[in-house]
């Protein structure tokens, strides 16, 4: 894992990555990837990186932006929950679903663009501001 943490590459994803059949990242068998990383900042994931498991950045409490590629089709439950700084998101447009408490306790959250969500899990804005 680099020293810097700031933005995310396919390169320094290493043991945080499957590569699948078709040669497409996905950011571990995407649990728990970067969760507790106190440090990580910002967040700009790749065209390659097409899902992301559950819990993967759960409670970065310094993460304030997450900038999802147009290829994003997916990610798990608990994705981002926690993430106490977090105040921008760019969904990708794939982006259907968002799953169960996915923004859960993501109290600084400002902006975040729901038009092509179609289902919301239950609890997904839990605590948050934004909807309330």
């Amino acid at each position: 894992m680099p020293s810097t943490r700031n933005k995310v590459q396919p390169h320094n994803i290493s043991h945080e990555h499957e590569l699948d059949s078709k040669g497409v990242y996905q950011l571990a068998n995407g649990t728990w990837a970067f969760r507790f990383c106190k440090s990580l900042t910002s967040v700009t994931l790749p065209d390659s990186v097409t899902a992301i498991g559950d819990y993967a950045f759960y409670d970065c409490t310094a993460l304030q932006s997450v900038s999802l590629p147009a290829t994003m089709k997916s990610f798990g439950s608990y994705a981002f929950a926690y993430c106490r700084e977090l105040t921008n998101v760019n969904l990708g447009e794939k982006i259907e679903e968002l799953p169960e408490y996915t923004f859960a306790g993501c109290i600084a959250l400002q902006n975040i663009n729901l038009s092509n969500i179609k289902t919301i899990g239950d609890y997904a804005f839990m605590e948050d501001n934004l909807l309330a």
